[in-house]
């Protein structure tokens, strides 16, 4: 869902388009069929990053963790940058957060911390739409820092033409 509609033509491009995750073998998408936060923040950033990036690890936010925690990309939750790459938890119970130490969703930071939040890009997620009504799709919001999981920053070599 986009701007409060099915727009599946929209989420496809974010799945099988080269500017998203480049996965064409994806079939048509389907409300529901896809958790597809990672492959929007991929197409936001498009074909300036390397299609090996955008489809190997930014689908997930457990590929980010399986390829990412352990580089010099992973940084402290105190330290966001906008444009920053974060997954965050969506539960606030140490059980629920330790079985998925990768964090549940993808977000870019869109805005610094203020007061203890910081504001996001967010896809596949309930927020504000450029209008300011709360929908469901591609939107805005504010986060909480301690609901994040951990925050990736790309490197000069994952884009093109380094």
């Amino acid at each position: 869902i986009v701007d409060g509609k099915n727009n599946d033509h929209i989420l496809n491009k974010y799945i099988a388009g080269s500017e998203g995750l480049g996965w064409s073998w994806y079939d048509t998408y389907k409300n529901g069929s896809f958790a597809w936060c990672g492959a929007f923040a991929a197409f936001c950033y498009g074909p300036a990053l390397k299609s090996s990036v955008r489809s190997r690890t930014m689908a997930s936010c457990y590929r980010m963790y399986r390829d990412w925690r352990n580089t010099v990309r992973c940084h402290n939750g105190q330290d966001l940058k906008v444009g920053d790459i974060v997954t965050v938890f969506n539960s606030t119970d140490p059980d629920k957060r330790a079985a998925t130490p990768q964090g549940n969703h993808i977000v870019l930071v869109k805005e610094l911390p203020k007061n203890g939040e910081f504001e996001t890009y967010e896809g596949n997620a309930k927020g504000y739409g450029p209008e300011g009504n709360w929908r469901e799709g591609v939107s805005t919001r504010k986060r909480q820092i301690s609901t994040i999981a951990h925050v990736y920053r790309l490197l000069q070599e994952d884009f093109n033409g380094y």
